[in-house]
């Protein structure tokens, strides 16, 4: 399973945001089951860049544990409303693998 979070800020906050997703978020989201497989930027616009942060997770189960640990635990909400108060936009979006091609 697959989750894509993407997080468009204004890109003077993007290397801080990156800064704190690294010591505030990621040890916990790790300790919840996720596996970051890559941080991509792009440019969006004059200012503003969106950083997408790819993760996985062993199946929909997992998931659904993972957001249930996550409700319940303050640093996360906190983290993402330090998140909301910069972002332009935010989205996460959790896919399964329907198909394998080589």
């Amino acid at each position: 399973m697959q989750v894509q979070d993407r997080i468009v800020l204004p890109a003077e906050h993007a290397g801080p945001w990156l800064d704190r997703w690294r010591g505030d978020y990621l040890p916990g989201a790790r300790a919840r089951g996720m596996t970051p497989q890559g941080v991509y930027r792009a440019h969006t616009g004059t200012g503003t860049v969106a950083l997408t942060v790819i993760w996985t997770l062993p199946g929909p189960y997992a998931f659904y544990e993972m957001r249930a640990a996550a409700a319940a635990d303050p640093d996360v909400a906190g983290f993402w409303t330090y998140t909301d108060a910069l972002a332009v936009e935010r989205d996460r979006r959790a896919s399964q693998l329907l198909e394998e091609l080589a």
